[in-house]
């Protein structure tokens, strides 16, 4: 489902916001993202500070092979679609004995290593969620 855009942000902006953030968080270069998506720097560059209306399909869909993304979650990440929910999507117990029919044994081992990693990445995890939603804030 197509969302509306806030009268404030156009489609390009949105793209662009959202671009330099997946560029900065990945630690590429403006001249990195420019070859991995076969794109002059100056266009990325004007795309990034939303000089642009609208992005055409064929650019979102390079820039999303660029980020190893699919453009469907590009297209989520910036707002412009919604998202289909987690409630769309089976549980993890049922996912894996449906699919693999892993035991239950199996399954409580995996849930317990989810737990661990967790755990041990806490803080990265909490860090990269502050960081995620102060960025987003920013661009209200």
């Amino acid at each position: 489902m197509v969302k509306n855009v806030d009268s404030k942000q156009t489609i390009g902006s949105k793209i662009g916001k959202y671009i330099k953030y997946q560029r900065v968080k990945k630690g590429y270069s403006l001249n990195e993202l420019a070859r991995m998506t076969d794109f002059d720097t100056s266009f990325l560059m004007r795309l990034e500070k939303g000089v642009y209306q609208s992005v055409k399909l064929d650019v979102l869909e390079r820039l999303s092979a660029g980020f190893d993304m699919t453009l469907e979650d590009l297209l989520e990440k910036c707002g412009l679609v919604s998202a289909k929910g987690d409630k769309d999507l089976p549980s993890l117990e049922f996912y894996l004995k449906e699919k693999f029919q892993f035991p239950k044994e199996a399954i409580s081992d995996l849930k317990l290593m989810v737990k661990v990693i967790e755990d041990k990445y806490k803080e990265e995890i909490s860090d990269m969620k502050k960081m995620h939603t102060e960025y987003w804030r920013e661009s209200d």
